[in-house]
C-alpha cells in the first residue's frame, strides 16, 4: 500500500523507509508496548484489556503517531515549526478520542 502511495503521489521511492518506518513500525511498536506493560502490570481482567489494550492504546497510538511524523517533517525540513504547531498539532487531541473510540469499540466487539 505504500509502495502504491509513493507512486500515485509521485513521492520518491527514497523516502519508503522512512514512510514505513514511522506509519507502520513505530504505530505497531507503541501499541504492543502499551499492551505489554497492560499485561504485566495490570490486573487480568476483560475489562482491564479492553479499556487499557484497547481505548487507550488506541488513543495514546494515534497521537504519538501524529507527534512523530511532526518532529520528523520538522527536522527533515519539510515544514517549519509554525507550520506544524497550527496544522499538525492541532489534530492530536481531535483525533484522540475517535481513534481510541473505534480501537476500543473493535476491540470488545472481536473479544
Amino acid at each position: 500500500a505504500m509502495f502504491a502511495y509513493h507512486w500515485i503521489h509521485d513521492i520518491s521511492f527514497i523516502l519508503l523507509p522512512s514512510s514505513l518506518v514511522l506509519s507502520a513500525l513505530v504505530p505497531i511498536l507503541i501499541s504492543y508496548l502499551v499492551f505489554l506493560l497492560s499485561y504485566h502490570y495490570l490486573p487480568r481482567n476483560i475489562f482491564v484489556f479492553i479499556f487499557v489494550a484497547g481505548f487507550f492504546n488506541g488513543a495514546l497510538t494515534g497521537s504519538l503517531h501524529l507527534v512523530f511524523n511532526s518532529f520528523y517533517h520538522l527536522l527533515v525540513g519539510h515544514y517549519d515549526w509554525e507550520t506544524i504547531q497550527h496544522n499538525y498539532f492541532i489534530f492530536v487531541p481531535l483525533l484522540a478520542f475517535p481513534e481510541g473510540l473505534l480501537n476500543g469499540m473493535s476491540l470488545a466487539v472481536l473479544t
